[in-house]
């Protein structure tokens, strides 16, 4: 799947003030006296955080909780006839498996190795 890539949030001058000023999830933040150290800097602080806040790397899920999720779909997925198939006992099969001889509590990113 191709996502998107987000643009940082800019560093801007708030004319009225005199400020720079970034704007995060619809809040302003004041940084100081515009193109000045001390705001760029503050800046870059902003933005650092706002990277680790907003990464796909921030959402882990284990083992556990992905075959879980797996089990969940194939409850709704392998069906005729309005009754599950014989598909999802295998997938609980290989759930009860992975929960026992995979390391369950893993991030799925460190088994795989991502």
């Amino acid at each position: 799947m191709i996502t998107k890539r987000r643009r940082s949030p800019a560093y801007s001058f708030h004319k009225a003030t005199g400020q720079a000023r970034v704007r995060i999830h619809g809040k302003d933040i004041y940084l100081g006296p515009y193109d000045s150290a001390e705001s760029r800097d503050r800046y870059d602080d902003l933005i650092a955080e706002w990277r680790i806040k907003n990464t796909a790397d921030s959402y882990t899920i284990t083992v556990d909780d992905l075959a879980l999720l797996f089990l969940e779909h194939a409850k709704q997925h392998y069906r005729k006839n309005g009754r599950e198939t014989s598909e999802v006992c295998w997938c609980a099969r290989l759930y009860a498996l992975s929960s026992l001889q995979l390391a369950p509590l893993e991030p799925v990113s460190l088994v795989l190795r991502l």
